[in-house]
């Protein structure tokens, strides 16, 4: 049975290690072109949920005018291209600043904000937000936001191109990087097809090769590349509905040649070879010698006396050997010997060195299949260095927009005291993930009003005009917040920004996500992290120190199974976040991508844990099937030799050893009662048909009382 296993082991390998290349795309380039689309629409989806969050903080502000209203927010939120306060039952308009806003796109029944992407007449595109104002019921506040693709690092080299797409109309309203020839057919019926399903959930189509017309540097003559364009919706969860958006990316990609290699040939040979050579030593070594044991005993125990027992260099197989060839020379009334040649090995070893062999392939198979280079082609490093772009700028509008958050706050709070504002402090941590708590201090850092967890800043005095802190770089755990004075002068609102909030927004890139400052100390990051660690020397280190010097990369670091892929992006652009010198930095070993070489890979430490589990299988049921009986059977024939014709020896196998075992009890049993008991005597006469006979009782006299009689008894 074992053996069998093997040869199904070696069929699996033979099957498994293998990598084919069909002369199409990637499944990797594939893959990753799928998970930028989603960062992207991710991020889209982001900016209409930061536009609700926006208009909520001054939505909830109590007894604050119109105009007043409209002009802090123009004034803390300058993104809003145009807003209106509007009487929901009539449409009429309250009042109004910056461009017009589409009054005809807004909802006729305002009861929850909504979000409605607009196509203007001049071709751009503005995202319209409506928000129902809580302290004037009827009302609703009205914004209108230019809106669009993200500044999402794009790949040259396979001529990628963003679109942002209204899946109502088909429309595309926004583009980035290369763009789509009316001219190029396939490629347009690729689009058509991406359009149609971009509205329902993600996908990617892949188009036929052609060969690559380009001219220029990098450009490798006769090569054939193919047009992939990968698909995602724009949704929010804090959003009912959709907001008919849709993000896509078209690249040409290469086409790799058609080949197929067959690493596993020669490890599934090796893996045969080991099972006939353990099959065969067990089998030499063990069976055999055991099988021509028990025919030699059996004719002993039958009554041929003149049947010679061979000899065996097993230990155990020559020392009960030895044991039934001392009964048949007493029993034919010779002098036997005392000791016999005790053999060169014992059984165990042949077992043990087949288990270890098959052991060896399997550590063999983990050295040389498990840990093979892996080659990361440049599109999937590119595609991390795009996604962590959209990962460093998630963060960046995340603490920025929480600071203007507080600003506009503030700036409608007028001469109102901490108490007139707590509902407001209330809805502003129950309505942001962004924070942990909200709370209103005074000059002395004590609590005027507090909202959502218990703050983790110290009692301190806050000075300046305003912005965002990291409170110092010790503790266990960092302490962001947000800080803006109170018109009054005598107080300040502060956010704590949630620490988990912004592991979340890293994990939109893959691997370890670090955020860092510029003393390369650890701020947050996505697995276990000790907070203000330093980066140790070495290529992350490099990498932190490129992207603070405007030059971001993602490169490939490392050996073998150890190579990971390092990409980082500084925190850049307009906001108060960016005179902090963050950068985040992503860290992605190479073996978790989705590459044929990790196929591979993976699929060999599989048979080389199989292969493992089959070697712990051949010594155990050896060990305790054959092995042990054997040596017990070996021990009570030593005592057998050395004279010892009173210990009874119990076979507790149905198998050749028990048959062994059997036949050395009937050997003593002749050297006891005489050679009598061999033969046809060894077993009950009759037939299994026979009635059963009750013999009668023999009774109990004096003269069996007797000591005589009880001693011949």
């Amino acid at each position: 049975m074992l053996l069998v296993l093997v040869f199904l082991l070696a069929g699996f390998v033979v099957l498994q290690l293998r990598t084919t290349d069909p002369g199409t795309v990637p499944d990797e380039v594939v893959e990753s072109q799928q998970h930028l689309v989603e960062s992207v629409a991710r991020s889209v989806g982001a900016s209409a949920t930061q536009g609700v969050s926006d208009l909520s903080t001054v939505a909830v502000l109590p007894e604050a005018k119109p105009e007043q209203v409209l002009t802090q927010l123009q004034q803390s939120h300058p993104k809003w291209r145009g807003m209106a306060l509007l009487d929901a039952a009539t449409r009429k308009l309250v009042a109004a600043q910056g461009e017009p806003v589409p009054v005809e796109a807004v909802p006729d029944a305002v009861s929850e904000p909504t979000v409605t992407p607009v196509v203007r007449a001049a071709g751009d595109v503005r995202m319209l937000v409506v928000h129902p104002l809580a302290n004037r019921p009827g009302w609703v506040l009205v914004a209108s936001s230019s809106t669009g693709i993200p500044n999402t690092p794009l790949n040259g080299d396979l001529r990628q191109g963003l679109l942002l797409l209204a899946t109502r109309t088909g429309e595309v309203i926004d583009t980035r990087g290369t763009s789509v020839k009316a001219d190029d057919k396939p490629l347009q019926t690729l689009l058509d097809r991406a359009k149609t399903a971009a509205g329902g959930a993600s996908g990617i189509v892949v188009g036929d090769p052609a060969p690559d017309t380009r001219q220029g540097q990098g450009v490798v003559a006769g090569r054939e590349v193919a047009p992939v364009v990968a698909y995602a919706p724009v949704s929010t969860d804090t959003l009912s509905g959709t907001l008919g958006l849709a993000v896509l990316s078209v690249v040409h990609a290469p086409v790799g040649e058609p080949s197929s290699s067959w690493p596993g040939l020669t490890v599934a040979a090796a893996l045969v070879f080991v099972g006939l050579l353990g099959f065969g030593l067990v089998r030499w070594a063990m069976v055999w010698p055991v099988r021509g044991l028990r025919a030699d005993v059996l004719a002993v125990a039958g009554g041929n006396l003149k049947r010679k027992v061979r000899r065996s260099h097993a230990s155990e197989v020559a020392r009960i050997a030895h044991a039934v060839d001392h009964c048949r020379t007493e029993l034919g009334g010779k002098k036997a010997k005392r000791r016999g040649p005790r053999g060169t090995w014992s059984v165990r070893i042949p077992v043990t060195l087949a288990a270890l062999s098959l052991l060896g392939w399997s550590g063999w198979t983990t050295w040389t299949q498990g840990r093979v280079d892996v080659d990361v082609p440049q599109p999937v490093i590119a595609n991390s260095r795009s996604q962590l772009g959209n990962t460093a700028d998630a963060v960046r509008r995340s603490v920025n927009d929480g600071f203007v958050d507080l600003r506009a706050v503030t700036g409608l709070a007028g001469g109102k005291t901490p108490d007139a504002l707590r509902s407001t402090v209330q809805q502003l941590a129950e309505r942001h993930a962004r924070y942990r708590s909200v709370y209103i201090v005074d000059k002395t850092g004590g609590l005027a009003v507090s909202a959502g967890r218990s703050p983790l800043r110290k009692a301190a005095e806050i000075s300046g005009d305003g912005g965002v802190r990291l409170e110092d770089t010790t503790g266990r755990v960092p302490v962001l917040f947000a800080h803006a004075p109170l018109p009054d002068g005598q107080h300040r609102l502060v956010a704590e920004f949630d620490v988990d909030h912004i592991v979340t927004l890293l994990q939109r890139s893959p691997g370890q996500v670090r955020l860092v400052d510029a003393e390369m100390r650890t701020i947050v990051a996505t697995d276990g992290f000790v907070a203000f660690q330093h980066i140790p020397d070495g290529h992350l280190r490099d990498s932190v120190t490129e992207a603070l010097a405007g030059k971001p990369k993602a490169t490939v670091h490392g050996a073998g199974t150890g190579r990971t892929v390092v990409a980082s992006r500084a925190i850049e652009g307009h906001g108060v976040v960016s005179a902090l010198r963050w950068t985040v930095v992503a860290e992605q070993p190479a073996s978790e991508l989705d590459l044929a070489s990790n196929e591979v890979r993976r699929a060999a430490l599989v048979a080389a844990l199989i292969g493992v589990i089959l070697a712990l299988m051949l010594f155990a049921w050896h060990e305790l099937v054959l092995v042990r009986p054997l040596r017990a059977a070996a021990k009570a024939a030593d005592k057998l030799a050395e004279g010892d014709s009173r210990s009874v020896i119990f076979p507790t196998r149905q198998d050749q050893i028990g048959t062994i075992a059997s036949c050395l009890e009937f050997c003593r049993q002749a050297l006891v009662d005489g050679a009598g008991r061999l033969g046809a005597v060894r077993r009950p006469s009759g037939a299994a048909t026979d009635a059963t006979e009750l013999i009668p009782v023999v009774p109990d006299t004096d003269e069996d009382r007797s000591p005589r009689r009880k001693a011949q008894v």
